[in-house]
């Protein structure tokens, strides 16, 4: 009796060393598994971010003044620091911290949600991106920790990003012409966030659309798509839809000699594809009205035939007060 309770004690004794053991050689070695999880999310979400986000943000997440898209790299930073009254943009009321618990859920869902009324896609709800990918980019974003005066943007171009980040897509007019409609459309989408309707490159490293279903096509690809498919309604819903991804094989040279970024897919109706259409078919390639555009515009808003390039609004960024928009926190006063 006496022998099996000494083997027992023995035995409980060496089980709790050898669990001793483990547990230390674990404790060492979870957080360095655990950082080398967080750096190959961090990888994945770089590859992922230059291909989709970059030609809108900024290849090292410096924003895009011309288009609106908000600095990213300082995007801790500016919402964990307090402001003058002591609270950070974070805790405020009705902010980020209320809405969706930590800055990670925030950033998540302006990728999988989009944001009304502005170019930022609905990644995730569109299908372009899955959820570990959502989750890779997100990781990426978070990695970076730049302050607001580190380098990237000055104080001005940032604010002139946010004032213009502020303009909201108007609203459809059921009286406005095809041409009309079809500008409402480019608007709302967000297409001139990052098009011009001209010959003219981006600053968003996206080709001109001016010509694009006229006789010798656009200055960038002349009479056909990215992917070499020739111009007409159904490849450029195709395109439009799917984006660059189903076609990374079949790219061609751009005529032009200038290199474009990618392009993400968005979603489009039937209806929305075709008054799309028209503001397309509108436009030659420097950027002026076809005839009969152009009569479509003057028998609605009268007066002479106008003879100046057209003019099409740089973009509609992200709404700094929008609930889910990485451009800025909440506010009470968000629709």
């Amino acid at each position: 009796m006496t022998r099996n309770i000494l083997i027992a004690t023995l035995f409980s004794l060496g089980t709790a060393i050898l669990l001793g053991i483990i547990f230390i050689g674990e404790s060492r070695r979870l957080p360095q598994s655990d950082a080398a999880i967080v750096a190959e999310r961090i990888e994945r979400g770089a590859r992922d971010y230059e291909q989709y986000c970059a030609a809108c943000h900024g290849l090292a997440g410096q924003g895009q003044v011309a288009n609106g898209a908000p600095q990213l790299n300082n995007i801790t930073y500016r919402y964990m620091t307090p402001g003058q009254d002591g609270t950070a943009p974070f805790e405020a009321r009705n902010g980020i911290k209320e809405k969706y618990g930590t800055l990670r859920n925030y950033i998540e869902a302006t990728l999988y949600a989009g944001v009304r009324g502005a170019p930022m896609p609905a990644f995730g709800a569109q299908g372009t991106l899955r959820q570990d990918q959502i989750e890779n980019i997100t990781s990426y974003v978070l990695s970076w920790r730049t302050n607001q005066n580190e380098g990237n943007l000055t104080d001005a171009a940032l604010l002139a990003a946010n004032l213009e980040a502020t303009r909201m897509a108007p609203t459809a007019d059921p009286n406005a012409n095809p041409v009309s409609q079809g500008q409402i459309v480019f608007t709302n989408k967000g297409c001139n966030g990052c098009h011009n309707m001209n010959d003219q490159k981006s600053a968003a490293q996206a080709p001109g659309l001016g010509g694009l279903f006229q006789p010798g096509g656009t200055a960038a690809y002349g009479e056909q798509l990215p992917n070499g498919r020739p111009v007409n309604d159904e490849n450029v819903k195709d395109w439009i839809l799917k984006g660059t991804a189903p076609y990374q094989n079949e790219h061609i040279q751009p005529q032009d000699g200038e290199t474009y970024g990618v392009m993400p897919g968005f979603q489009i109706t039937d209806e929305e594809y075709e008054a799309l259409s028209a503001w397309l078919k509108a436009h030659n390639r420097d950027g002026t009205l076809t005839e009969e555009a152009q009569q479509l515009q003057n028998q609605t808003q009268g007066g002479a035939p106008r003879t100046e390039r057209t003019t099409v609004p740089t973009g509609v960024p992200n709404n700094p007060g929008a609930p889910n928009s990485p451009a800025g926190p909440g506010s009470p006063g968000t629709p």
